[in-house]
């Protein structure tokens, strides 16, 4: 075995224990806190339907003198907003957690997740499925794929990574008020690459080092695999998701893909 064959083995290795790290860290999680996030949600719907009858006898009782001590109205207003958020809040953790295990089972790459995918194919279908506001913003995004490669990965994980990486370039252009979206293949010896490029807002430097932290993203209601979970599939597969960016310029991203021998 020659000594890129044993960092290859390695660098591997190393991936495999992060992939069973978050797959231990994601069943303790959900050992632990599962019944806690039960029991708010279950107190939090006791909570809602009692709080109406309560807050109404307060004001009859305060209306008659019945109590020496009030309560500052604010706090009143604060009350009526995060009451009904304790059960929206609850529940939306327990999805996600409920979320975590099939896609964790999934970055574990078992061979039947893994398929050989075509970049063209995936290109087109994002572009074919994405809800584009209308036709000028999808005039905004122009893609030269000159060369279609292949590339082996888990088809959830490529599909969401793409939706987001174009999800957040349109993003920053509306933000921006200016911009465009170039989508682009090269490739090396090695390697294949594809490139999004918008010319929007940018990324300030502070927040380059939590651009794949999260793992999770919502998009039309549904809880998806974010940036950093795809990142970690990528990896997975032997690639890389990179960024680069300068604020009020530009923002790259490059997916890159060991060719198949």
């Amino acid at each position: 075995m020659t000594a890129s064959s044993n960092a290859d083995a390695l660098t591997q290795e190393r991936l495999d224990k992060i992939a069973k790290a978050w797959s231990r860290m994601v069943d303790c999680i959900s050992h632990d806190v599962m019944s806690s996030l039960s029991t708010i949600r279950n107190t939090g719907n006791l909570i809602e339907t009692v709080y109406p009858e309560l807050l109404n006898a307060y004001k009859i009782a305060l209306e008659h003198n019945l109590v020496t001590t009030t309560i500052d109205n604010k706090h009143l207003k604060i009350l009526d907003a995060l009451v009904p958020n304790i059960r929206t809040e609850s529940t939306q953790a327990i999805e996600f957690l409920d979320l975590l295990h099939p896609y964790d089972k999934k970055l574990l790459s078992s061979s039947e997740d893994i398929a050989q995918l075509s970049i063209k194919a995936c290109l087109n279908h994002l572009l074919e499925q994405h809800a584009f506001k209308n036709e000028q913003e999808r005039a905004l995004v122009t893609v030269e794929c000159k060369e279609d490669f292949q590339f082996k990965c888990a088809p959830i994980f490529i599909d969401n990574l793409l939706s987001n990486l174009l999800d957040n370039a349109l993003r920053c252009i509306e933000k921006a008020a200016k911009g465009t979206l170039s989508i682009w293949t090269t490739n090396s010896k090695n390697y294949n690459e594809i490139h999004f490029k918008d010319t929007g807002s940018g990324i300030a430097p502070n927040n380059m080092l939590r651009v794949f932290h999260r793992f999770f993203t919502q998009r039309n209601g549904i809880t998806l695999p974010g940036l950093g979970f795809c990142r970690l599939a990528i990896l997975q597969a032997d690639g890389d998701v990179t960024c680069n960016s300068a604020l009020g310029e530009y923002t790259e991203f490059v997916i890159t893909f060991p060719k198949i021998k």
